[in-house]
């Protein structure tokens, strides 16, 4: 149990309340800080203010909690009007313990910060906020402010070490971008991204991805570009994701030849024909363009060295077949076979199982003459689309005739 009590009408001194001014006819109000062990006082006082302003009076309560930390106390030259204390019980020592700690651990870091003497002006001037802070002062600031998530001052922090030619933590720098990508705040990224390059830094191609990523999704292509350029001369040159990204982001935009022209500019620079980017391409070209024309892109980027694969044409019949457009899918057979290719499993699956749902059963015929002929019988996998198409469209005597060929004739299972 503790209380604080003190006499009627006693005077008590208590300094740092206010400082006069010489400049004003007011008292200005000052904070000291007081430590008590324990127990909780509640003093009202009825106080003088003494100065060089005209004396006032003014009832107030300075409330203290004795937790053994350090608290908040105005304090000055008063006439003390009356007495009340106020106990502990078991209860409030519970509250008080909880609260304790809380304060002591606030207390250990806001010993850390001052021991550091950091800088937080509350208005930025012209050169920037933190300028009067050394290179490892303000890196520790930035990783602070990343850690806490405050991204905005953190991007202020590095603008103006670089101003200052100090050089930010590459790290805090690279989670910077990131967290400001995933906020939506490309443009702020994009800027942390130039300063960290300027000062010699190397962000990875994941970040490099991200910003791009996140740039293609707010239409802000030239952006995305510029990036793109940069990558090789900061030494992170761009991988399969970072062209792929921008070539799917063009598409979306409608920004179909630009694409195309984007592909053959960067194969001319020394670009690897990766076969993803390649095939990604003609894909979308034979979705919004058509499979005719994206034979033709396929002719021109020959003369670049860039060859599609079997993965390339399964793709663009996938595609032709799935929007039921036979013809185009059939010039694509044809242009496979053109080239010495031979279809595999999956070509034929994926002719099977359009032309099942569509009820072509001629067309069926012909591709399972065709596939016995090239000695590349129906696997277990196209007997089960046959089948499947036939009972969803009742013809029950045919899909038991497969069901019997099964049984009677060795079948792959793939």
């Amino acid at each position: 149990m503790a209380f604080a009590a003190l006499p009627l009408k006693s005077m008590m001194e208590v300094h740092n309340l206010h400082t006069p001014n010489s400049f004003s006819n007011q008292a200005y109000l000052n904070y000291g800080t007081t430590h008590y062990p324990h127990g909780r006082a509640l003093i009202p006082f009825r106080y003088s203010l003494v100065g060089n302003c005209k004396t006032t009076s003014d009832p107030r309560w300075s409330e203290i909690y004795g937790t053994g930390a350090t608290a908040s106390l105005l304090m000055c030259k008063g006439q003390q009007t009356g007495v009340f204390h106020d106990t502990i019980n078991e209860g409030s020592q519970k509250e008080f313990k909880l609260e304790r700690s809380k304060i002591d651990v606030e207390k250990k870091f806001i010993g850390q910060t001052h021991s550091r003497k950091y800088t937080y002006p509350s208005k930025f001037s012209l050169d920037g906020p933190f300028v009067e802070n050394d290179e490892k002062t303000n890196n520790e600031i930035l990783e602070s402010f990343c850690i806490r998530g405050k991204l905005l001052d953190a991007v202020k922090v590095v603008d103006v070490m670089t101003r200052r030619n100090q050089i930010p933590d590459f790290p805090c720098c690279i989670k910077l971008i990131r967290g400001l990508v995933n906020a939506d705040r490309t443009d702020k990224a994009a800027k942390v991204l130039q300063l960290m390059v300027m000062t010699g830094g190397v962000p990875d191609i994941i970040t490099y991805n991200m910003l791009i990523g996140g740039l293609c999704r707010k239409r802000h292509l030239k952006s995305a570009l510029d990036v793109l350029e940069g990558m090789s001369l900061s030494g992170c040159p761009p991988d399969i994701i970072t062209f792929n990204t921008i070539i799917r982001a063009m598409f979306d935009h409608g920004k179909y030849d630009a694409a195309i022209q984007f592909w053959k500019d960067q194969l001319r620079k020394g670009c690897p024909p990766y076969v993803i980017t390649y095939t990604i391409l003609i894909e979308l070209v034979c979705k919004h363009i058509g499979a005719k024309h994206a034979l033709e892109i396929m002719e021109d980027l020959a003369v670049e060295g860039c060859y599609p694969d079997l993965i390339t044409y399964n793709s663009m019949i996938n595609l032709t077949c799935k929007q039921g457009n036979y013809e185009e899918a059939a010039l694509v057979v044809s242009d496979l076979l053109s080239r010495g290719m031979e279809p595999n499993a999956v070509t034929y699956n994926t002719l099977l199982h359009s032309l099942c749902i569509y009820g072509c059963w001629d067309e069926v015929d012909e591709i399972l003459l065709f596939m016995i002929e090239t000695s590349n019988p129906p696997t277990v996998i196209a007997y089960n689309i046959l089948i499947n198409g036939l009972c969803k469209h009742g013809l029950l005597d045919r899909a038991i005739d497969f069901l019997d060929q099964m049984f009677y004739v060795t079948v792959p299972l793939t």
